[in-house]
């Protein structure tokens, strides 16, 4: 099927590029955001048909931090930005914005996992672009990774072992 859309696109028809962020930005083209520029980059390949930061409503924000609130306030600041609950909402933002696109896009890029591509049936392909890594994060950001390095690589050297 992506074949079918590349072949479209090297006989003349553009390949559509939709894009999936939390950039909050209205014009990738005109604004500065950590991935404005990959966007542009791909403007000149592609044609970029839209992009969307799923937000909630404010009303669906409060009762997501309402569900996550922990008396530790930086475990409430975490939870309360990234948590399976606001995995589902944005996830639904992003399928209702799918559907208005009316399947006007051939590909979707989406930076990072805070939410799925889509959730119906006839997904058209995607592709994530992560700019971190796990080791980075851990480096960075102890408190999101709790396992101690020897911890951490016990468990890379099982799964390279391919142990269970």
């Amino acid at each position: 099927m992506l074949n079918e859309r590349v072949a479209d696109s090297e006989a003349g028809r553009e390949l559509r590029l939709l894009g999936l962020d939390l950039e909050f930005i209205t014009d990738h083209k005109k604004e500065f955001s950590r991935n404005a520029a990959l966007y542009r980059a791909l403007d000149e390949r592609v044609q970029v048909v839209g992009r969307i930061s799923p937000t909630l409503t404010p009303a669906a924000d409060l009762v997501n931090k309402l569900r996550q609130f922990r008396p530790n306030l930086s475990h409430w600041r975490r939870n309360m930005h990234f948590n399976p609950h606001l995995f589902r909402q944005r996830t639904a933002v992003v399928q209702r914005y799918l559907d208005s696109m009316g399947g006007e896009y051939d590909v979707i890029l989406q930076t990072y996992l805070q939410f799925a591509p889509g959730s119906g049936p006839g997904r058209a392909p995607y592709g994530v672009y992560l700019d971190a890594t796990f080791e980075m994060s851990r480096r960075y950001y102890p408190v999101d990774h709790p396992l101690s390095k020897s911890v951490f690589e016990k468990g890379v050297s099982r799964d390279q072992d391919g142990e269970a």
